[in-house]
């Protein structure tokens, strides 16, 4: 009992850590093409106003399939172009996820500084977890 009980701890740690990993990899994946796209045309794509929905000019960049499936932490991806309401210009959201706030600040570590509230990853205003990319 006590061995299943050391192993099942490990295991849950494990499985958090790559859960992690993958939404991190996600945002960096996602980030690039964003920032990319906006080097070359000199605008963000626009506001999506919807989660799930990819922008239609980054279509070509980044696979439908990968943007509209559900993140490790049940959540969906949401663009926050010009235009949202969220107080940033474009940033990369997590919309209806059920990590708690000391998930996302691991995973904040893993990318930024460590603090929901300053830096790269952050909450927006609706405390949504997101990725600014311009303020």
């Amino acid at each position: 009992g006590l061995l299943a009980a050391i192993a099942i701890a490990s295991f849950k740690r494990i499985q958090e850590k790559s859960e992690n990993s993958t939404i991190a990899n996600d945002l960096r994946t996602y980030s690039q093409a964003f920032e990319t796209y906006a080097l070359e045309r000199g605008a963000w794509p626009g506001n999506t106003n919807a989660p799930q929905l990819i922008p239609a000019e980054m279509v070509d960049r980044i696979k439908a399939g990968d943007w509209t499936k559900a993140t490790p932490g049940g959540g969906q991806w949401d663009w926050e172009g010009p235009g949202t309401p969220l107080g940033v210009t474009a940033a990369i959201s997590i919309f209806g996820s059920n990590f708690t706030d000391a998930r996302w600040t691991q995973i904040d570590a893993m990318i930024d500084d460590g603090n929901l509230n300053t830096g790269r990853f952050r909450k927006l205003s609706d405390g949504r977890p997101a990725l600014v990319l311009e303020d």
